[in-house]
């Protein structure tokens, strides 16, 4: 009987620290591409044109070309962007352009998303409020660009109605599109939304 007690009580023990080393996977965000990390090559006016690395460190980045929009940080040439902790580099939009030579490119825009979904309601609130934060930003940043005429009131006036617009839209779970924008907020600057 004695034997049968500690035979149970391992069996218990061993049970236990597996379920404690088992590792649940979450499922990645499949919008999550397999970049690690983009190298500006070349600044433009509010964004900048970049190579795909395959790996971060790589010498020479020489992956497909995307468009990175200057919303939080200087953009120049050689610099390294990759996505931010608990995030993941997504391909927002595209973007057309002429080359040097004449020819028509068309890329993707470089974006952040969350690499996986929200584990409680307290983190889907924060990232709701983090990506309200992210949009006022942006606005804030396009508006001073192409609008430097504005008075600062203005702008802000126009952020919040785009902020707002966006939060009625999360409520409905639908995106607002830049018509239904502007036509609640007044024109927005070009490279905006």
């Amino acid at each position: 009987m004695k034997n049968f007690a500690i035979i149970s009580w391992l069996f218990v023990l061993t049970a236990c620290s597996s379920l404690n080393t088992m590792n649940i996977t979450k499922e990645r965000n499949p919008k999550c591409q397999n970049v690690a990390e983009v190298e500006v090559f070349q600044t433009l006016n509010g964004y900048a044109l970049a190579s795909v690395c395959d790996y971060k460190g790589e010498q020479f980045c020489m992956g497909m070309t995307v468009r990175v929009d200057e919303i939080t940080e200087l953009l120049y040439d050689k610099k390294r962007i990759s996505a931010p902790k608990g995030k993941c580099i997504v391909f927002s939009d595209t973007y057309k352009y002429e080359t040097k030579d004449g020819d028509i490119k068309t890329v993707p825009v470089l974006g952040f998303d969350y690499e996986y979904e929200a584990e409680t309601e307290e983190e889907n609130i924060t990232r709701a409020v983090n990506e309200l934060q992210d949009i006022k930003q942006s606005c804030v940043l396009y508006m001073g660009k192409e609008y430097r005429d504005m008075a600062e009131s203005e702008k802000e006036e126009k952020c919040e109605c785009v902020l707002t617009e966006y939060l009625t839209d999360l409520q409905n779970k639908t995106k607002p599109t830049r018509k239904a924008l502007e036509k609640k907020c007044g024109k927005l600057p070009k490279d905006f939304i």
